[in-house]
């Protein structure tokens, strides 16, 4: 699809061990790359994907397009800081807000999971996307 609208482009599938080395240290000029939160609130992302790469901090450790913007830092960091939940969601909406107005990442697939059980079975899908045999159990009565 980038091709039909004028990008040159060339498909490099490679081992995962291969292609994460050659992404860390910028060999890509655009790449595929996939990120689940374990977390209910956007901390998570935006340290990691959007923050300006940081060694004394960590953050920016998945921020492969070297994205930065010292307004989302600066609201990133508030945000950790912030124990009240309420207040901690706004300031995490509005570095979100910030950072998708700049287009600091371009969201192409958005994962959706289906599962199937037998009826005597259950299964509660983990934020992780993670599908392990423990995590099965019998179907309740009422199911």
């Amino acid at each position: 699809m980038w091709t039909r609208i004028g990008i040159r482009t060339q498909i490099d599938a490679q081992p995962w061990t291969a292609y994460v080395s050659r992404v860390a240290k910028g060999e890509l000029s655009i790449m595929l790359y996939g990120w689940t939160s374990t977390g209910a609130e956007a901390s998570n992302p935006l340290r990691n994907l959007v923050s300006t790469i940081s060694r004394e901090t960590g953050y920016g450790a998945s921020n492969r397009g070297r994205y930065s913007n010292p307004a989302v830092d600066a609201l990133v960091v508030q945000a950790m800081r912030t124990l009240d939940d309420k207040q901690r969601e706004a300031v995490l909406q509005e570095a979100t807000r910030v950072a998708m107005d700049d287009v600091a990442l371009i969201p192409l697939h958005f994962q959706t999971n289906i599962w199937a059980m037998r009826r005597q079975l259950s299964h509660e899908p983990r934020v992780d996307e993670m599908t392990l045999a423990q995590d099965i159990t019998p179907a309740s009565a009422g199911r």
